[in-house]
């Protein structure tokens, strides 16, 4: 595993990207800062700030959309990097919060719930395997649904 050492920050306000080598910021800083716009799409005529934002731009013209999601049982396609990247970003909290809710499902839930009933009875739900139902507190019985997502393993 190589660790990338990141040190030209960019200086823009708002803006916290940093880059490996000048010549990488002073790409970033054209094609994302710059007013400069040189690209021309030769479909509709939009000016675009770099090469990469002209390949895709001209996606928006087309089906093609060539940034696919490797994560396991997911392969959602987009036609911008960044729309991927966005996307990656939703699985690694969605990640987070299976793995946080492994932990807490087996002590903290379960004591939890227990404060308040007699009985606490877990069994799967085959009607929303999406959806974590939260039961109210009023009952003298309360039944778990427990989620898909709970079940997943993690590397």
């Amino acid at each position: 595993m190589s660790i990338k050492i990141s040190q030209f920050p960019c200086k823009y306000s708002s803006c916290d990207k940093s880059y490996s080598s000048k010549y990488n910021l002073r790409r970033h800083i054209e094609s994302s800062h710059s007013k400069v716009k040189r690209f021309r799409c030769r479909i509709c005529g939009k000016y675009l700030s770099s090469k990469q934002n002209l390949q895709e731009h001209l996606y928006t013209h087309t089906q093609v959309k060539p940034y696919v999601c490797q994560e396991p049982h997911c392969g959602k396609t987009f036609r911008q990097s960044s729309q991927l990247s966005n996307h990656k970003k939703l699985h690694q909290e969605l990640n987070l919060m299976v793995r946080q809710q492994n932990e807490l499902k087996d002590f903290k839930l379960t004591q939890y719930y227990k404060q308040f009933t007699k009985e606490l009875i877990e069994y799967p739900c085959n009607l929303a395997q999406e959806i974590v139902f939260l039961p109210g507190l009023s009952g003298p019985q309360i039944f778990i649904c427990l989620p898909r997502l709970a079940q997943l393993k993690l590397d």
